[in-house]
């Protein structure tokens, strides 16, 4: 059964992915301003911004995932099993960088722990190598309940809306 990451170990990635960004306009920005040449230092600058804006994408669509999400033991799943198209990829990592925190509001009303940008794109994230996973760092699918204890689908996807509205 499919272990489905919780938002803690998705947080801990994008932490890591960050971290990686900056860590590279910081370099690239020590780096040019070290450079003598305005050219080298703007083609410095474009390649930076191509890298950061690729990376996500290349690397979920050819590895499954980030760095980040390697190194929290992550893996995005397209809903037939394999690795995310890079066009569903590059749309993934719009989506999310559009709709930012927002975007995570969903996982906690649908059974895969699916976020908006997951949702729209027929992807889920889950743990990558279970056996090296604890039980609070992940959930497996969620099942309807008869009512008891839980507010209907309608009403979750109800507040849902209202919470991306705000």
């Amino acid at each position: 059964m499919p272990r489905y990451a919780r938002f803690s170990r998705r947080l801990r990635a994008m932490f890591i992915d960050w971290t990686l960004a900056m860590a590279l306009m910081f370099g690239a920005l020590m780096a040019a301003s070290h450079v003598e040449s305005d050219v080298l230092a703007r083609v410095l600058g474009a390649a930076v911004v191509l890298i950061v804006l690729l990376y996500e994408p290349a690397l979920v669509w050819r590895g499954g995932g980030t760095l980040g999400h390697a190194w929290a033991n992550l893996r995005v799943v397209a809903n037939d099993g394999g690795n995310l198209s890079f066009a569903m990829s590059l749309g993934r990592f719009v989506l999310k960088s559009l709709l930012g925190w927002y975007s995570f509001l969903s996982m906690a009303a649908t059974r895969r722990n699916q976020a908006v940008h997951d949702l729209l794109t027929r992807s889920t994230v889950q743990i990558r190598d279970p056996a090296k996973a604890t039980a609070s760092q992940f959930i497996t699918e969620r099942r309807e309940f008869d009512g008891a204890g839980r507010p209907s689908r309608l009403r979750r996807a109800a507040v849902t809306l209202a919470h991306l509205a705000v």
